[in-house]
């Protein structure tokens, strides 16, 4: 997918070898991105719309400040949760992140990296759904030592 463009995977359709590059890529309920062994790498900014994260297969690379993973199957509400289990480590890195509400919706999506738990934020999508993303980190505030 170009950057900033828009890529939709709909019921069906097989999305293999995508980048997300600045754009939006919306893989609705009966889409993938090749199975359990497909992968979307974000490579920058970028939106990635899962409309059935409780079915989703594939893998997701690049996760990463400026990205955003659009759960819309999970609703945002008191009690919507998100929690990281690194599963390797090396150059083989990734793991388990899962999105759950309190009536029983949870998508787990494997992630590609190495990361903390407390990397990921959620927040509403503003369509009812969850997103997930990580936030900024803050620049390094220089420390000047008014004795030298």
């Amino acid at each position: 997918m170009g950057s900033g463009g828009i890529d939709l995977v709909f019921s069906g359709g097989v999305a293999s070898g995508t980048i997300i590059s600045g754009g939006l890529m919306e893989v609705m309920s009966g889409g993938s991105i090749g199975g359990a062994a497909g992968t979307a790498t974000f490579a920058g900014s970028g939106i990635l719309e899962l409309d059935d994260s409780q079915h989703f297969l594939g893998r997701i690379g690049g996760f990463q400040s400026g990205t955003l993973l659009d759960l819309s199957d999970i609703p945002f509400v008191a009690g919507t949760t998100v929690g990281w289990n690194q599963v390797t480590s090396g150059s083989t890195a990734s793991g388990t992140l899962t999105v759950s509400d309190h009536a029983g919706h949870s998508g787990t999506i494997t992630l590609l990296g190495q990361y903390m738990a407390g990397q990921f934020n959620i927040a509403a999508d503003g369509h009812g759904g969850t997103v997930v993303y990580d936030p900024p980190v803050p620049a390094a505030t220089e420390v000047v030592n008014p004795q030298h």
